[in-house]
């Protein structure tokens, strides 16, 4: 080989190497990019289920309540009805 040819491999050589380190850079960077989109993504979905436990014990609670409301409301409806039967006794027992 001549130093004619062998200048013109080294270059070649170094033209390719070139282009590797490009493209190994290129995919380094959409790598990153693509790391920091999952990050993203995980937190985003790890926001929303926190979103949905609170929501979930936020029903329960208006669930216990609600039954606690209907249990009281029960209660008040067999009180009036009681008042209203004593009120019924006393009206018939009273002179007229």
């Amino acid at each position: 080989m001549d130093s004619g040819s062998i200048d013109s491999k080294d270059s070649c050589d170094s033209a390719r190497l070139t282009l590797l380190r490009q493209q190994v850079e290129l995919a380094e960077q959409e790598t990153r990019r693509e790391s920091a989109r999952a990050k993203r993504v995980e937190v985003t979905l790890q926001a929303e289920q926190r979103a949905r436990v609170d929501a979930e014990v936020r029903c329960e609670q208006v669930i216990i309540i609600n039954r606690l409301l209907l249990i009281t409301l029960i209660e008040l409806s067999t009180l009036i009805r009681i008042i209203d039967t004593q009120r019924d006794t006393l009206i018939l027992l009273s002179p007229t």
